[in-house]
């Protein structure tokens, strides 16, 4: 699968997620933070070519396409949460600049699977035992400082919302989040 084929793919993926509020239901795009996109095109045809390793001309040019779409699904992630949560002025002076910190400091997390899914493409399909054993200790650990991240920051989105409103967030980023994973799950194949 190409790189472009599988940009279509994350594009495709991104209208599925829909958000019922308040009796109406509106379509929006399922940009989680970008790691679809950034670990779906971080999968390039080395999962289906296992022999062939990119060049580096190729791994640039992935690597320039990934911060594109990666800043691409960052912006339509926060329009995601701007519609989701009706946000006061108030609120959105101090929830945003609050939010912009989370999310760099989650790009960190995505970063470090990004690099992790990129070393199981290129040794799949022949994963050593030792190589299997650190990478699921990887997962662990990202998914361990994923949550440990949230619990972080949930006492300062509570200060600069209402407690509903902050239950809300992390609800959807919790859906975002999911969403995404499972369409990264579809693109990983399997260990063998």
């Amino acid at each position: 699968m190409s790189l472009n084929n599988l940009l279509a793919t994350c594009a495709n993926a991104a209208w599925k997620l829909v958000i019922a509020e308040e009796g109406r239901t509106r379509c929006a795009a399922l940009l989680a933070s970008g790691l679809a996109a950034v670990l779906l095109c971080a999968l390039p045809a080395v999962a289906q070519q296992p022999s062939v390793s990119a060049t580096s001309v190729e791994r640039g040019r992935a690597h320039s396409d990934l911060e594109l779409t990666r800043k691409v699904l960052e912006t339509e992630r926060q329009a995601i949460v701007s519609n989701a949560i009706d946000l006061t002025e108030e609120e959105g002076k101090a929830f945003w600049p609050l939010y912009h910190k989370y999310q760099a400091d989650r790009a960190k997390l995505r970063d470090r699977v990004a690099a992790l899914v990129l070393s199981y493409a290129e040794a799949y399909p022949n994963v050593s035992t030792d190589e299997a054993a650190k990478m699921t200790k990887a997962v662990l650990e990202i998914q361990a400082d994923e949550i440990e991240l949230k619990q972080d920051y949930l006492d300062d989105f509570q200060k600069v919302l209402q407690s509903v409103k902050a239950a809300r967030f992390y609800q959807l980023e919790n859906k975002l989040d999911a969403a995404v994973n499972m369409e990264l799950a579809k693109s990983v194949p399997l260990i063998w």
